[in-house]
C-alpha cells in the first residue's frame, strides 16, 4: 500500500485511514508530524477524517434531483458535523484537563517560592547580624590594640622614668670588705661633685663570672648629682664623639619640645631631617653653630645640623647627594677631622638613581677616617627586599656598619627602621648605640657615642704590630748583569760534580744577597683575600660576623644578638655564594676557546677535599714476599723512589757502559740494554724553566721558581754543563734531590 499524498510505501504502525474516502496516509503527511502528537491529540483512529473530507459540501446542483437524495446527504453532513463537534469538545476536556493540571503546578511552584523567599528572609537576617556582631568585634579588638600600645608607651616612660636616676660605673676593682658608699662618695671629690650618703638610694655590684671584678650599679635621688656626675666624667675623659638624629617633622613645631625631653646639650652635633624649611629662619640653639639646608624638591624636604661651639667647622657642602637633601661638613676637634653627612631621602624619590649617587659619593670620599652617615634614608633595612639589600652591600663595600639595628618607626602594625646612623670604624665596640623613644613624631630618636682616643690608641697599636711588614725585595735587574758576567767553565774546571754544584750554589747566593733589599709594606690581616673572589667588603662582613659571634657566646640567652647573628650570618653565605657563582663565570668568560683553562676552573669547582682514598692493603717485596703491614709498606715505597737513581747508576756501571765516549755509543748502536742521550742545551733548561708555576716547591738554597724564571736565560749555561757532565760519567748530582716543600 501507498500513500495518497506521497505515493510511497506505508507500514502498519505508520499510517492512518481516512473514515469518509477510505483512503491512506502517512501519519507524517498530515497535520500530526509524528505518531505521538496524533495519539496525544485524543482522535479516534475510526473516525479520522482526511483535510478534503473534513470540508463540508455545500455545492447545490442545477440538475433535477429527488429530494430524498438531497435529504439523505443533509443528514450524511449533519452527522460529520457532529463527529466534528464531539471531536472539538475532547479535545476542549483534554485542554481544560491540562490546564488544570498546568494551574496545579504554578500553584506547587509559587507556594515553594513563598517559602524560600522566607527562608532567603531569614538568612539575610542572620548574615546581617554576624557582620554586626563581627564589626563589634573589630572595634573591641582595635581598642584592643590601642590599648595595648598604650600600655606598651607607658611601660617604656615609666621603664625610662624609673632609670633617668640610675648609672652604671665600671672600673673599679673590687676589694674585700668594701663599702660602696665610700667609693662613690669619693669619686665625686674627683670629679668635683658634691655627694652624700642621703642622695644614695641603692647601690651593688654586679656580678661577672669571667673577671673578679663587675659594674657598679647606683640609683640617686636627685637626677641632677647624678647629672652632674656624669658631666664631670665626660669632662675629665674627653674623648667622646657624640651625635643624635631624629625626623623632627618641622623644626618650628617640634624642636623646642625635643630639646626639653631629650637633648638639653648632651650631644655634640644634633642632625635634624624633615625640617619643612622652605626659608631660611635664623633657628639657633644656645651653644651650638646652625646650618641648614633648605627643602627645594617638596614641602617636607630640608637638612639642619647643629655643631657644639667647641667644633671648628673645616668644611660645608650642600646637597652632595642627588635625589635626596643632603648636608655635609667637616668638623676639626682635638687634630682629629670629623666628617659628618645628614641624608633625608623622600619615599617619592628614585631609590636606584639615589643608591648610584651614594655609592659614587662614598667612592670619591673615601678617604676619611671617621666618617659618619645619618638621617631618615626611608629604606627599611630590617626587611630583605633588594633595595635594602643594595643599600647594605654599598654600605659594607665602604667599611660603614650600621649603629642603629633595632625599630626606629612603629605605625599602626608596622614596624621598620628608616632612620640610620653608619660609621665608618673598624672597631665596633667602641661606639655606643641608643633608640630613643619619643612620642612627639611617630620616629624615634637615634644616637651614637664614639671613643675616640680607645678607637686611635687601637689602630695605632695595630698598625705597630702587624701592618708595617719587612720583606726582602730582589733587584733582578742587577742580579741578572752580575751572572752574565760569570766564567762558569773556569768555575767548573778539574771540579766534581758535586762539587761543582755546590760552587754553582755559593755563587748563585752571593749574588742574590748582594741584590737584596729590606723594604716595608703595609698589610692588615683582616683584609687578605684568601680567594680572588673574596671583596674587600666580604672581608669586612665576615670579620663583623666574627665579633658578633662573639658577643652571641657571651649572651646566648639574648634572643635579639642570636637571631641578629643568625639572620647576618644567612645573608653573609647568600652574598659569599653569589660572590662565587660570579667569580666563575667570569673565570670561564675570560679562558675563552681555552680548553686548558676551561677545564682547570671546571676542576676547581667540582674539587671534593672528602675524596674517598683507595689504602695499599699489600704489597709485594723483593723477595717476592706479600707484605700487610703498613709500616712495612711505607718503607717499601719509600726506598724504592728515594733510591731509583742510584739503583739506575748502579746499573749502568755494572755494563762498563760509562767510559764509552757518547759519540763512540751513538755510532755503534748494537749495543743491547742501552740509553744514548743527545747533550742537554741552554735552549730546553730554558723552556723547561718557564714551565714551572711562581708558588710552589723551591730549591733549598733560596731559589725560589720565581727566580729561576727570571733569571732563567743566565743561569740555563751553568746547568746545562753541570746536567751534561751528569750524565757524561754517569754520576749522580744528590744536592739536587733535596726541595722545600
Amino acid at each position: 500500500m501507498s500513500c495518497v499524498s506521497c505515493k510511497n510505501n506505508v507500514t502498519q504502525t505508520n499510517n492512518i485511514k481516512c473514515c469518509s474516502c477510505r483512503n491512506i496516509y502517512h501519519i507524517a503527511c498530515t497535520d500530526f508530524d509524528t505518531p505521538k502528537k496524533f495519539q496525544s491529540s485524543g482522535i479516534n483512529r475510526s473516525s479520522w477524517k482526511c483535510a478534503e473530507c473534513s470540508v463540508p459540501n455545500f455545492t447545490v446542483r442545477k440538475n433535477n434531483t429527488n429530494s430524498s437524495s438531497v435529504k439523505d446527504e443533509s443528514i450524511d453532513s449533519l452527522s460529520l458535523v457532529k463527529t466534528d463537534i464531539a471531536s472539538i469538545l475532547s479535545k476542549i476536556e483534554n485542554l481544560v484537563t491540562t490546564v488544570k493540571s498546568v494551574e496545579k503546578s504554578i500553584t506547587f511552584c509559587s507556594d515553594k517560592i513563598d517559602d524560600f523567599n522566607s527562608k532567603l528572609d531569614g538568612a539575610i537576617n542572620k548574615v546581617n547580624d554576624v557582620e554586626t556582631r563581627l564589626s563589634d568585634m573589630e572595634n573591641k579588638y582595635k581598642k584592643m590594640i590601642n590599648e595595648l600600645e598604650l600600655f606598651k608607651n607607658n611601660s617604656n616612660v615609666s621603664e625610662q622614668n624609673a632609670l633617668t636616676n640610675n648609672t652604671e660605673i665600671s672600673g673599679i676593682p673590687l676589694s674585700v670588705n668594701e663599702s660602696l658608699n665610700d667609693i662613690i662618695i669619693c669619686l665625686g671629690k674627683k670629679l668635683n661633685v658634691e655627694i652624700k650618703n642621703l642622695d644614695l638610694s641603692k647601690l651593688y655590684r654586679e656580678k661577672n663570672n669571667k673577671d673578679s671584678q663587675g659594674k657598679i650599679i647606683v640609683h640617686f635621688i636627685n637626677k641632677i648629682i647624678k647629672d652632674n656626675l656624669v658631666s664631670g666624667i665626660k669632662t675629665l675623659y674627653n674623648s667622646g664623639f657624640s651625635i643624635f638624629a631624629i625626623n623632627i617633622r618641622s623644626i618650628e613645631c617640634n624642636l623646642d619640645e625635643i630639646l626639653l625631653s631629650t637633648i638639653n646639650d648632651k650631644f655634640d652635633i644634633i642632625v635634624l631631617s624633615e625640617t619643612w624649611l622652605t626659608n631660611n629662619y635664623n633657628i639657633s640653639l644656645l651653644g651650638y653653630k646652625h646650618y641648614h639646608c633648605l627643602g627645594t624638591l617638596n614641602k617636607s624636604d630640608g637638612i639642619s645640623i647643629f655643631v657644639k661651639d667647641c667644633f671648628y667647622v673645616s668644611s660645608l657642602n650642600y646637597n652632595v647627594i642627588d635625589f635626596c637633601n643632603s648636608l655635609d661638613i667637616i668638623i676639626l676637634f682635638n687634630n682629629i677631622n670629623y666628617r659628618v653627612t645628614g641624608i633625608y631621602r623622600s619615599p617619592s624619590y628614585n631609590v636606584d638613581l639615589f643608591l648610584d649617587s651614594l655609592d659614587n659619593f662614598l667612592t670619591i670620599n673615601n678617604k676619611n677616617k671617621f666618617h659618619y652617615i645619618c638621617g631618615d634614608i626611608n629604606i627599611n633595612i630590617l626587611s630583605d627586599n633588594s633595595n635594602a639589600k643594595n643599600y647594605l652591600n654599598i654600605m659594607s663595600k665602604h667599611v660603614f656598619f650600621s649603629s642603629i639595628n633595632g625599630i626606629t618607626r612603629s605605625q599602626n602594625d608596622s614596624n621598620s627602621n628608616i632612620d640610620h646612623i653608619f660609621s665608618k670604624n673598624l672597631d665596633i665596640n667602641l661606639i655606643s648605640s641608643y633608640i630613643i623613644r619619643i612620642s612627639i613624631t611617630d620616629h624615634y630618636g637615634t644616637s651614637i657615642l664614639t671613643d675616640v682616643d680607645s678607637l686611635i690608641n687601637n689602630k695605632k697599636s695595630e698598625y705597630v704590630s702587624f701592618n708595617q711588614t719587612t720583606i726582602k725585595k730582589i733587584n733582578y735587574n742587577k742580579l741578572n748583569s752580575i751572572l752574565n758576567n760569570e766564567d762558569w767553565n773556569k768555575h767548573f774546571f778539574g771540579l766534581s760534580i758535586n762539587d761543582a754544584l755546590t760552587r754553582f750554589n755559593e755563587k748563585i747566593c752571593t749574588a742574590i744577597n748582594s741584590c737584596t733589599n729590606e723594604v716595608k709594606i703595609k698589610n692588615c690581616r683582616k683584609f687578605i683575600k684568601l680567594k680572588k673572589r673574596i671583596t674587600r667588603g666580604i672581608l669586612v662582613s665576615i670579620n663583623k660576623k666574627e665579633k658578633m659571634y662573639k658577643q652571641k657566646r657571651k649572651r646566648p640567652f639574648d634572643l635579639n644578638v642570636v637571631t641578629k647573628f643568625s639572620k647576618y650570618k644567612n645573608l653573609l653565605q647568600i652574598v659569599i655564594k653569589n660572590a662565587r657563582i660570579l667569580h666563575y663565570q667570569n673565570e670561564i668568560l675570560q679562558a675563552n676557546s681555552n680548553t686548558k683553562s676551561t677545564w682547570r676552573i671546571i676542576n676547581e669547582i667540582i674539587y671534593n677535599k672528602n675524596k674517598p682514598k683507595i689504602p695499599i692493603a699489600s704489597l709485594y717485596n723483593n723477595d717476592n714476599k706479600l707484605v700487610k703491614d703498613k709500616f712495612e709498606i711505607c718503607n717499601i715505597l719509600n726506598d724504592y723512589f728515594t733510591n731509583v737513581g742510584e739503583n739506575i747508576s748502579k746499573n749502568i756501571k755494572k755494563k762498563n757502559y760509562h767510559k764509552l765516549d757518547w759519540k763512540y755509543l751513538n755510532n755503534n748502536c748494537h749495543v743491547d740494554e742501552s740509553l744514548f742521550l743527545n747533550p742537554i742545551s741552554t735552549n730546553e733548561i730554558e723552556n723547561y724553566l718557564n714551565l714551572l708555576k711562581d708558588e710552589c716547591s723551591y730549591y733549598e738554597y733560596g731559589m725560589t721558581n720565581y727566580f729561576l724564571k727570571r733569571s732563567s736565560k743566565q743561569i740555563s749555561l751553568p746547568l746545562s754543563l753541570l746536567f751534561n757532565k751528569a750524565i757524561e760519567y754517569g754520576e749522580d748530582i744528590k744536592l739536587l734531590e733535596w726541595i722545600m716543600i
